[in-house]
């Protein structure tokens, strides 16, 4: 297996004792989002030359820089994606409205028209049947 009988029995005393972390918050695994896209935002001013140390330093591997890299490019494509998708609704919704209105105004600017005839028939003296325009 490779990990030696001394580490084998370390590890279960550590268990026995509840001192054994197995996924300790510092680990890569359990950096957040922000923390991970800090250490890839400060990777990038780090010299190739020292890029190694400063990796050692804080126990990571470039790996993880890929990792959180290709997470964070994923996650800009979706939004920008998102932001299409709301951007093509609201102009469909837009259209929608602005048809709703020009029937509305239609409508309206007929029932001015009607109400006009109605009150030029009524001061003429004229007579209407009993079913128009009410």
């Amino acid at each position: 297996m490779g990990i030696s009988d001394q580490t084998i029995y370390n590890w279960k005393k550590k268990a026995e004792n509840g001192t054994l972390f197995i996924d300790e918050p510092s680990s890569p695994a359990s950096t957040g989002q922000l923390e991970g896209y800090n250490f890839l935002l400060e990777s990038r001013t780090i010299p190739n030359d020292e890029m190694g140390e400063w990796l050692r330093c804080r126990g990571l591997h470039s790996e993880h820089l890929t990792l959180w890299e290709q997470e964070l490019r994923y996650r800009l494509s979706n939004k920008e994606n998102e932001i299409k998708r709301e951007n093509q609704q609201l102009k469909k919704e837009k259209k929608e409205l602005e048809k709703e209105l020009r029937r509305k105004e239609k409508a309206l600017a007929e029932m001015a028209a009607l109400l006009t005839l109605k009150k030029k028939q009524m001061r003429s003296g004229g007579t209407t049947r009993k079913n128009d325009f009410t």
